[in-house]
């Protein structure tokens, strides 16, 4: 895993992605049992989460992840998980990642989203 030296999101890039995650309906903000930093979860099901204050785990679908593949896979921010998963790590680098990362957060959402508006379970990892 790369690790960067990077930006660490602060309260008010935070409170970026929980305004996000406030003014989409359904969304539930909770806390990750893992680090206790803010969870996103949309019909139960989590779709993104901070790893830690440089780290964004968000979960794209599989549809998404293997259209995207090879633009995410060039870019050294993000991680792929092994395999089929549908969840990507994005590190922050940058200041400037920080709206990228929201970019991602915001797909993310809409991927989801669109699973259950077709009555496809989101597919857990």
């Amino acid at each position: 895993m790369t690790r960067t030296a990077g930006v660490r999101l602060h309260g008010k890039d935070m409170r970026g992605f929980t305004g996000l995650a406030f003014r989409r309906r359904g969304i539930e903000v909770t806390s990750s049992p893992w680090t206790r930093l803010p969870a996103f979860r949309l019909a139960g099901c989590e779709v993104a989460r901070f790893y830690s204050s440089r780290g964004l785990g968000l979960r794209l679908t599989r549809d998404v992840i293997k259209q995207g593949k090879a633009l995410f896979s060039a870019d050294p921010r993000i991680e792929l998980r092994p395999g089929k998963s549908p969840w990507l790590r994005f590190n922050l680098g940058r200041s400037s990642d920080v709206d990228f990362a929201l970019g991602l957060f915001h797909l993310a959402l809409q991927a989801n989203l669109a699973d259950l508006l077709s009555d496809r379970k989101p597919r857990s990892a």
